[in-house]
């Protein structure tokens, strides 16, 4: 089973195993501005995703 990630309305499937730090650079986005939630739990940057896996990703909105 593929791992999936979504964000927002758009959804990246991803073949391998790999920590969330890499999906997230493959993907060409920033740790530091997106959350990611496996299960409703927030993920940490250093966890391997598997098999089966849906993450969301969330964007971190901030202003002044």
């Amino acid at each position: 089973m593929p791992i999936t990630l979504q964000l927002r309305d758009k959804e990246f499937v991803l073949e391998e195993r790999m920590t969330l730090k890499k999906a997230m650079k493959t993907l060409d986005l920033s740790a530091e501005s997106h959350l990611a939630m496996r299960n409703g739990e927030m993920m940490q940057e250093d966890e391997i995703l598997k098999e089966g896996d849906h993450v969301t990703i969330i964007p971190v909105i901030s202003g002044g």
